[in-house]
């Protein structure tokens, strides 16, 4: 039977004091006028100090002297030998309380190393998503939760090297398997890389097949040594085959809407030509333009969708060449009079202006995008300047207008899918156009953003990387 806490220290206490009583009583009694030696009152002092606190052992130590004192008066010692006993017992006194106190100190940080485990196996348990550590240099596995092993199909036992519990599990996008040191928690591990999002195929201990997200990261001392890492592992399966079916639908469904959608729009377009030969310009040509006009938006907005789920499904590739931004802005506009109120954009592009690399049936929708939303949230009366400068490396493109502004509370997430600002009058489109112009600005390496006041306008930025400068050929 376990004894409580408290219970053993009153017993541990009870018993030194009987002790100290005991050895002070045998000098006295049974060897009176003898010189009784200090060591018996060390051994229940020594007893107190490493089981109970400084305190208590500072106050049986204190007792023992006070004893000890009392019987060499009793036995009519010498001076100096009752001195060389006190100092001695005093000295067995003050290093039992120094030995209590770092017992105790030790005690605590053993207790709070274990609390603290305790609180981390209880994380790691909890998570939703798998989480492996493994020690380092050897890949051992030492700690890892259940959901883990849900993910991996296989149990998961601590002491097996990482290698080994993930081995033929991971694959490449283009199927070839990884190699035991491309593993992420492995690289982690021994190179001290850290991985963050990287997206896998891996086969479960069932042979099902699917695919993970995994970040790792390396543990270091307070030497900077690795000496262990950490791997989380969250399963994207059914996401994956969710973005899979949204992309398919989509462009099912933008393919069956395009068809009647361009006879709509070429038959519309025939009779706003014919109505104006025919010199009408009543009823009858506002109603072709418009048609024509709701044809071009809907076409529009279905290439938003598109293109949006194209672009959050990473399957963008882009065709990138050394793009002369003045030309091409100009001819740009030049192409869109019949989308776009060009007589409103002035362009402001110095000639001598570095080509950027881009792609460039991305980079048109980049800008009809930016130029486009200048144009709907400004004045008809006002203009839209376009501007370019020369940054490090990049060049920075900029759109202003003159219009009704963004307010603050707005201006942060106006690149967000489908976000529409409070308070402004409610255009046509899906709220997808400056969420396309972002990715399409990080794809190509750059980044947007926006400033505004309101009732002034807004500036809409992005930047382009510069194209590498072409070698000259050998020879020349």
């Amino acid at each position: 039977m376990r004894l409580a806490p408290v219970t053993r220290d009153r017993i541990i206490l009870a018993l030194a004091l009987l002790a100290i009583l005991g050895v002070f009583f045998v000098d006295v009694l049974v060897f009176p006028g003898v010189a009784y030696p200090v060591a018996p009152y060390a051994v229940p002092i020594l007893i107190v100090a490493y089981f109970l606190s400084p305190r208590r052992a500072a106050a049986i130590a204190t007792l023992a002297l006070a004893l000890e004192s009392l019987g060499a008066a009793l036995d009519g010692v010498p001076v100096w030998l009752w001195a060389m006993d006190a100092l001695t017992l005093a000295l067995i006194g003050y290093l039992s309380v120094a030995l209590a106190a770092k017992t105790r100190r030790e005690t605590a940080l053993a207790e709070e190393a274990e609390a603290e485990q305790r609180r981390l196996e209880a994380v790691v348990r909890q998570m939703p998503e798998g989480v492996v550590i493994a020690e380092a240099p050897s890949g051992r596995l030492v700690l890892g939760n259940e959901q883990m092993a849900r993910i991996w199909g296989r149990p998961l036992r601590p002491g097996v090297s990482a290698e080994h519990y993930l081995r033929d599990g991971l694959h490449h996008p283009d199927g070839r398997p990884y190699t035991a040191d491309e593993y992420p928690l492995v690289r982690a591990m021994r190179t001290g890389e850290t991985v963050t999002d990287e997206e896998v195929s891996f086969v479960r201990g069932d042979g099902a097949r699917g695919t993970l997200r995994i970040s790792a990261a390396p543990i270091r001392d307070d030497e900077g040594h690795i000496v262990a890492a950490v791997a989380v592992f969250q399963d994207i399966t059914e996401r994956k085959r969710a973005e899979e079916f949204r992309e398919q639908y989509i462009h099912t469904v933008s393919h069956d809407l395009r068809a009647p959608l361009t006879i709509v729009l070429g038959q519309a377009e025939i009779l706003e030509r014919a109505l104006q030969r025919a010199g009408l310009d009543g009823l009858q040509r506002r109603s072709a333009e418009a048609i024509v006009t709701a044809a071009r938006r809907m076409n529009a907005m279905i290439q938003d969708l598109v293109e949006s789920a194209r672009l959050e499904s990473e399957q963008l590739r882009l065709q990138t060449q050394p793009v002369d931004l003045r030309a091409y802005v100009v001819d740009l506009l030049e192409r869109a009079k019949p989308a776009l109120a060009v007589g409103r954009i002035r362009v402001e592009i110095p000639a001598d202006l570095p080509p950027v690399l881009a792609d460039p049936n991305r980079l048109e929708r980049v800008f009809t995008n930016v130029i486009g939303n200048a144009l709907k949230y400004s004045p008809p009366e006002t203009e839209v300047l376009v501007t370019a400068r020369r940054g490090d490396g990049e060049v920075e493109v900029s759109v202003t207008d003159r219009g009704v502004g963004i307010a603050p509370e707005d201006l942060p997430h106006i690149f967000e899918r489908f976000y529409r600002a409070k308070g402004v009058r409610r255009a046509e489109g899906l709220g997808l156009g400056l969420y396309i112009a972002k990715m399409l600005v990080e794809a190509h390496g750059g980044h947007i953003w926006a400033k505004s006041e309101l009732g002034k306008g807004s500036t809409f930025s992005f930047t382009l990387p510069i194209a590498p400068t072409p070698r000259p050929p050998r020879g020349s």
